[in-house]
This record gives C-alpha cells, structure tokens and sequence, in this order.
C-alpha cells in the first residue's frame, strides 16, 4: 500500500501489482479506517468503484475430434484489442486441475501436434503469432490439431506483461475444448479363418453415429488418413466396415457403450493400424482415405499362412515342415488329424506315425511346438516343426492352435485347433532296392509305393553324398530328373504300385543313390518351370531327399575328353573326325569309337 505526498492529510491510497486471471467485472469494495477490523464482508461496506480488465473474452468452446485439423478463434472484450504478441497454451485439464497458471501451464499438451498432415505435412498454428481480425478485436490460430480425446483447457498470455514463459504468465483461462473422440493406443490380436470383432468404446458424452474402420498397413510409412486402405481381400467382409452400437462383451469393456465392428474371417496373417472415421460423414460419400484420420490402434493377425497348401514328407526320413506365419508364438502348437475331419472338430486321432518329441494333449494325440528360425522378406516369420520320422504313409489335416485363444490358457484340447493350416502327404517307398546297370545302358528302375503320381521324378546322386545333399559333386548333372513310365499295380507285392524309370545313358560306373520326389499338386514341385529360352529349369537338389534304392552301374570308361592341343602341337580336326582322351579303370581295356 502506498499512501498520498501527504502523510498526515492521507488524500490518496494506491494498491499495485494485482493481477486479474478473470475476464469479469470487479466491484471495489473499501473497509475506512480499520473499521471493525476488517475481517469480514460487512467490514468493507463503502462501494468506490469497478474494474473492468481489458483483454480477451472467456467465451471460447469447442468440440472437436481427435485427428481433425480446426480453427481456434479468441474473441476480445468490449473496448479492448489484442496483440500479435498474445499467446495461448492448451493444456489437459488434468495437468491444470481446472485452473490455468499452475504447474504446467505454460507448456502445450503432448496431444497438441506442431504438424500437420492434411494430407500433405505443414507446420500447425501451435507456435505461431495469432492472425488479428478487424481491429484486433479476435485473434486465430489456424490450422490447430488434438490427436487424443479429453478436456482441455485454453491458457492466455498477455506478451505485453514482460513475457510468456512462465507457468503463472497464462493465468487467463479464455475456453476449453471438449475432445470427443473414441479410446486409442488398443492393440487386438485376431486369428486367421476365425471370425474377428473389434470393440471400440465410445467417449463420455459423446453421442453414438455412425462411425466406420478401414485397416491400412502397418509400416512407419504407412499413417491413417494419408495412404490407402489394405487390400479388401485380407479379410472377408473387407477392410473399411461401419460399425453398430452395442453393449461390450471383452473384459475391459463390459456393459460399456462401444462400437462393434465385424471384420469377419481374416484370410491372410499380418500386422494391420485401425483407422477410425467419427460421424455421418463416414457414410455420405464420396468417403475418402482422408477421412480415417484417428490412429486407434493395431490388430494382429496371427496364423500360419498357405491354409490351402500341401506338405510333403518321406516315410522312413526325418518330416520337417518349414511354415510361415505371424504373430506366433513357442507355445503354439500344430496337430495332425484325419482328413475327413475340420479343424477344431472331431476325436479321431491318426496314431503314433511321426517319432518326434512332440506332447500329448488330454486324449493322447500328438501335438508338436515349433522353433522360430527367421523372418522373411515379406515381414512373414518362418517357423519349423520337427515331426521326427515318418512311419507310415498317408494323407491328413494339419491344424493349428493359437495360445491366445485357447480354452485352459495350453493348446491342450482339439477344439483349441481350429485354425486350419494345410494338409501333409506322407510319401514313398517304405523299402529300397538295388538295381544292376551297365555303362552306357538304359537303366530300368521299379520303385514300389502305395501311391505314385505322373508327375513323380527320380534323379542319381554319388556316394557317399546322401538324398537331396547341396554339396558340390552330389547330384549327377547329366542325369535330369526323369519322368515315370508307367505306373501299375504291383504283381509282386500286394497293395502295392509299382512306377516304372528309364535312366537313359548313364555315362559314368559306381554307384548312385536313387533318389525320389513326389509331385503333390499345391506343393513344391519336383521342378519349377523353365524360364523362357531355357531348355529346363535349375534342379534344386533339396527337393529330391527321399532315397528309393542304389544303382550299381559298372563300365570301364570313367570319363572322355576332347584332345585338341598336345606337346607336339595342335591336332588336326574335322567336322568328322576327333582325338579324344579315355580314362579307364581296367588294364587291357579295348575301346572302340562309334557314331
């Protein structure tokens, strides 16, 4: 308090450095000399006079959507102007209690994004002077962006005061903005060929509309509101579905208003982000990509992929199967069931055929847990399930449990196996034997089997080298590999079909390994197809790992090379005739010529 130049007269009195945080009217309100005390109200009964601040009006409202660029407008009060060095800051009423000018004030909220993408990238209006209107009675900030849902407060600051950086220099509140949106940050977990419903819960005191999802990849690269939706066929109702009201049904979400969405059966694995498009615009088209906006989370899809492909094993060799897939996991498991049987129904079991260390779920059937050995180009993981040897041939339905969905929390039940991933073919020739030939012959081979295919092949590779080794010198190059003859029913063996080989011009003596691949229509093929110009394809060797029996083949001649330069210089050659190196085994070996 500062009194008058007069000290006894005591003519005026002066109170400085009152700061008002309010837009409002003050009444002024004088207690005259100690009267009573003044402790209370009654004390100050003398009215001097009102105060009226100049500055903004605390009218500012809004609603607005998470995700959704707006316009923010700050409005003066009568016979006040603002200034291009006026400040705001929006900030969570969580951090402000309510009350602009605490702790926390004079930061933006994280939610408030200083870019936006709409859709191309420009700096917001966050930190920017404001842009005044017709006599500086309004100030605009725009474009603004709120990416969360929630209430915030709007926190002015008068630049004129001596500056903007401290909390308690935006004591003036001017508004608040009402964020309605729906939950983000969820992350879903759906399986393939099962049916998938997402629940989305709808934000207090926003009313129910018609709002719609569309999933769009999960790449850094890859924002809502920005890129196209993923391909429709990745899910059997699609991927831009609308939503209908209703009660939900998850833990979290129990008895709660939410949106349910029904994706129907995801037919391919894959990580996917859920964008969300909010109101009756979501359904007046045109309705853009642009208009999913809110990032509301993720959903996985996890499975095995290839639901329709085959596998094929070799009866008395190791069967394993390499699977791709996502979101996998070591305590899932695969069962093999009968081939008339749906995965996940049934109580047939097909019996102790594979050796390997697998578990035996509550009725005894062998269960199998794979071992995560990479990821592929595509972002697929590559899984590998060691079923040990095979015992006896067949045909049977490989079925799939996901941990997280099943019943007691293990993949111990046939019901827990409901995903369908494939079918395996047990092939081949539960016996070998061996074959004599001679150098240069056609060599005939039976191989005897319960079932052969046309498009079966055989192929040789030299001891001691095993089926289907990659080592160099392994696989005979000269022999492709070669067709069945015939296929018939066996008169020797019963039950049995016997397949026919000719092995025409074995040019080499020793002895081979007969080596097998069966050809099963959606599995690998013996041999891919030749590319255009080429005589044949690469015979990849891995392919032929199932030994059949040996061929003996025996011949002097171990290998024929064209001579064409000696120590006593080039030899003469025609078109008819050449000198030719022989390398032989045998002593006194008589070799003849013929064309």
């Amino acid at each position: 308090v500062q009194v008058g130049e007069d000290s006894g007269n005591l003519t005026s009195v002066a109170w400085q450095g009152i700061i008002l945080t309010r837009m409002q009217q003050y009444r002024v309100c004088l207690c005259s000399r100690f009267n009573g005390g003044c402790i209370n109200g009654a004390n100050f009964a003398l009215d001097i006079g009102l105060i009226k601040p100049r500055g903004p009006q605390n009218a500012t409202l809004l609603s607005g959507i998470p995700g959704l660029p707006f316009s923010l407008t700050i409005h003066a009060d009568l016979g006040s102007r603002l200034h291009t060095l006026d400040q705001i800051r929006i900030v969570n009423t969580e951090v402000t209690k309510g009350r602009c000018g605490r702790s926390g004030s004079s930061t933006h909220s994280p939610a408030v994004k200083d870019t936006i993408c709409w859709p191309r990238c420009n700096p917001s209006a966050r930190d920017s002077a404001p842009e005044l209107g017709e006599d500086n009675a309004t100030e605009v900030w725009d474009p603004m962006l709120i990416t969360l849902a929630g209430e915030y407060d709007i926190c002015w600051c008068n630049n004129g005061t001596g500056g903007c950086d401290d909390d308690e220099d935006f004591k003036v509140q001017v508004g608040k903005i009402h964020s309605r949106g729906v939950d983000v940050g969820r992350a879903w977990y759906c399986a393939m060929q099962v049916a998938c419903v997402l629940e989305v819960a709808i934000a207090a005191g926003r009313s129910p509309t018609p709002d719609s999802i569309q999933m769009v990849g999960a790449g850094s690269d890859q924002n809502c509101g920005l890129v196209q939706q993923a391909n429709n066929r990745a899910f059997s109702r699609g991927t831009r579905v609308f939503g209908d009201v209703g009660l939900g049904s998850s833990p979290e979400l129990m008895d709660r208003h939410v949106m349910k969405f029904n994706l129907g059966m995801p037919q391919v694995p894959g990580y996917y982000k859920v964008c969300y498009c909010q109101g009756v615009q979501c359904q007046t088209p045109p309705v853009r990509d642009l208009d999913y906006y809110q990032t509301i989370g993720t959903i996985q899809i996890s499975g095995l992929s290839g639901a329709d492909k085959a596998y094929v094993c070799y009866v008395r060799s190791q069967c394993e199967l390499v699977l791709q897939g996502n979101g996998l996991r070591n305590e899932d498991a695969i069962m093999l069931i009968p081939l008339n049987d749906a995965c996940g129904s049934g109580v047939e079991g097909i019996g102790m055929i594979f050796d390997g260390d697998g578990y035996l779920n509550v009725r005894n059937d062998p269960t199998f847990r794979g071992q995560n050995i990479g990821v592929m180009d595509g972002g697929l993981e590559t899984w590998m399930y060691a079923l040990g040897v095979a015992k006896q041939v067949g045909r049977y339905r490989m079925c799939y449990c996901n941990i997280r969905r099943s019943r007691s929390g293990i993949c111990d039940f046939r019901s827990d196996y409901d995903q369908n991933a494939g079918e395996v073919f047990v092939r081949g020739s539960t016996f070998t034997a061996d074959t004599p030939c001679k150098q240069g012959d056609t060599c005939e081979i039976t191989v005897r089997a319960h079932e052969f295919s046309t498009g079966d092949r055989v192929t040789l590779f030299r001891k001691p080298h095993e089926c289907g080794s990659t080592e160099e010198g392994a696989w005979v190059p000269w022999m492709s590999p070669t067709l069945p003859t015939s296929i018939a029913q066996d008169y020797i063996i019963e039950g049995l079909s016997a397949a026919r080989f000719s092995l025409h011009n074995v040019r080499e003596p020793g002895t081979f390994h007969i080596c097998y691949c069966a050809r099963v229509f959606g599995a690998e093929p013996c041999l891919d197809p030749a590319e255009p110009g080429q005589p044949r394809a690469p015979v990849d060797p891995r392919r032929f790992k199932h030994e059949v029996g040996r061929l003996i083949v025996t011949g002097p001649i171990l290998d024929v090379r064209e001579v064409q330069v000696t120590q006593l210089g080039t030899l003469p050659s025609a078109p008819w005739a050449a000198t030719v190196e022989v390398d032989v085994f045998l002593t006194g070996v008589r070799v003849t010529c013929g064309a």
